[in-house]
């Protein structure tokens, strides 16, 4: 290995490191604003969250994002549990970075897509279905959006360029949410009063909030009462660094 090698490896890995932090960032400010009853759940899906995406990117995200460049999804090496196909993933986006520092990098990006979600829909949506829709999320619909972009899809190869995620998670994901709002609306009555980006956010609370409705008299709406606000100050703090240095571009 290399110097050139060594110092690239060091430098994704700290700038995954920092992304990955902000999921503490996003339990600790959900946390501070949501009611004292319910933080134990909230913690819980904010540690949750990321394990589901881990499982749900390592089984078919990563090949869906990176397995070639066809216009809508990768579709050769889906898997990444075999040793051909980490092989076959050595030179993707750059062939100085080890294959699991490259995994790591962009697994952060797809747990903090779906942990920013948790914060709009939280204590709206019952724990399992919010698992549910993370797994599928980070199986299926972030990969998708990130090949269009990062992966060699449509939109890179008009030229698109996305620099540390703000369309792929912040937005793009999102919207791909939005439009499967029609196919799951039926089951919104079920959703239990209870982020990839503001859309998908908003998506899932409009989701959320008509069922709470339905099911609520409206003189029985109260005013919320949060944990410390310290914990949203947290969020600030741990939110900031990531923010402030420049992620890696391949």
């Amino acid at each position: 290995m290399d110097i050139t090698m060594i110092v690239d490896t060091i430098w994704v890995l700290l700038a995954a490191v920092l992304v990955f932090f902000m999921n503490l960032g996003f339990a600790a400010v959900e946390s501070g604003f949501a009611r004292s009853k319910n933080t134990v759940n909230i913690l819980s899906k904010n540690f949750i969250v990321f394990a589901v995406s881990s499982l749900g990117f390592m089984l078919l995200g990563w090949g869906l994002m990176f397995g070639g460049d066809g216009l809508f999804a990768g579709t050769q090496h889906l898997s990444v549990l075999s040793g051909s196909s980490i092989e076959f993933y050595k030179d993707t986006l750059t062939p100085s970075v080890p294959f699991w520092g490259k995994f790591f990098f962009q697994l952060v990006f797809c747990g903090t897509a779906a942990t920013i979600v948790s914060g709009a829909v939280a204590e709206r949506v019952k724990y399992i279905s919010f698992i549910l829709f993370s797994f599928i999320l980070t199986l299926v619909i972030y990969p998708i959006v990130g090949h269009w972009i990062w992966g060699g899809g449509w939109l890179a190869k008009l030229g698109f360029l996305d620099f540390a995620g703000d369309t792929v998670y912040s937005s793009a994901v999102a919207c791909r949410f939005s439009q499967l709002r029609s196919l799951v609306s039926s089951l919104s009555a079920r959703l239990h009063s209870q982020r990839p980006g503001w859309s998908g956010a908003f998506s899932g609370k409009q989701l959320a909030s008509v069922s709470a409705l339905k099911r609520r008299p409206r003189a029985s709406i109260s005013a919320s009462t949060g944990t410390p606000l310290i914990l949203t100050l947290l969020r600030q703090f741990l939110f900031w660094l990531p923010i402030m240095v420049p992620q890696p571009e391949y």
